[in-house]
């Protein structure tokens, strides 16, 4: 587990500082994704390449997961807004509700929120675990690439707030969720595997990330074999060296009629 992880971090390490080689010398840096979106973000960090896999690859660009005007969306791990902007320009009649616990990120979130006049975005400066309450929040000391509630020899940690899949729903009166995203750095298994199937009921589609790499005791297996037994249809992304060799990959699920 650790030679996978300490792989992955030393790959990153040399790619993401030539996505700001024009920025070498500035602490943030706007940049403008297309014509009508701009995001703020901190040079030298995994923010640009955040944005790049949502606006640039098209990872949430995906067969059946098509975001519609009206949809109420809930994105677990917001990072900087990336996907959270994507998804409410969309959704522009709908809502689109993110999490995401760690402040720094969670500021230049509201940021971006504000640099992109969106209106139907509501985020919440909260992590989302199995329960409500206090937890202990692991953050990386690469880059700000991200926050686990699994510790190891990379990351300093933080007491924050969390709230559950469930608590989401009942405090803001959400009675159908048209698309789950998770990307929550090994949280994905603490939170599914512990919300009941009657709360699972009320959503549609569901695309995480899982994080196998972690050695929680979980595996992206267990999520499939709960969703499924939930009346999900769950299918794996097609990059198997991604999944053999950094233990990572996208998981999708949509509910059968």
């Amino acid at each position: 587990m650790r030679i996978i992880h300490e792989n992955l971090y030393q790959f990153l390490n040399i790619f993401i500082p030539l996505l700001y080689l024009k920025n070498i010398h500035q602490e943030t840096v706007i940049y403008s994704v297309n014509d009508s979106i701009k995001m703020k973000l901190r040079v030298g960090t995994y923010d640009k390449w955040a944005i790049y896999q949502i606006w640039k690859f098209g990872d949430y660009k995906t067969k059946g997961f098509h975001i519609n005007p009206k949809d109420i969306i809930i994105d677990i791990g917001g990072h900087i807004g990336s996907f959270s902007i994507w998804a409410a320009k969309q959704a522009h009649q709908g809502q689109v509700f993110t999490f995401e616990p760690n402040i720094e990120n969670f500021n230049l979130l509201q940021e971006n929120k504000r640099l992109n006049d969106v209106s139907n975005l509501t985020a919440f400066n909260l992590a989302v675990a199995h329960k409500k309450g206090e937890i202990t929040l692991f953050n990386s000391k690469h880059q700000n690439m991200g926050h686990s509630f699994y510790e190891d020899d990379l990351s300093s940690k933080a007491i924050v707030q969390a709230t559950s899949l469930a608590e989401i729903l009942q405090s803001n009166k959400i009675k159908k969720v048209d698309l789950l995203k998770i990307d929550a750095e090994g949280a994905e298994y603490q939170i599914l595997l512990n919300t009941p199937a009657k709360i699972l009921n009320k959503v549609t589609k569901i695309i995480l990330e899982y994080h196998d790499y972690l050695n929680h005791g979980y595996t992206y297996q267990d999520i499939k074999k709960y969703l499924s037994a939930c009346g999900f249809e769950v299918e794996l992304d097609t990059n198997v060296f991604q999944r053999k060799v950094f233990k990572i990959g996208i998981l999708k699920a949509i509910r059968k009629n």
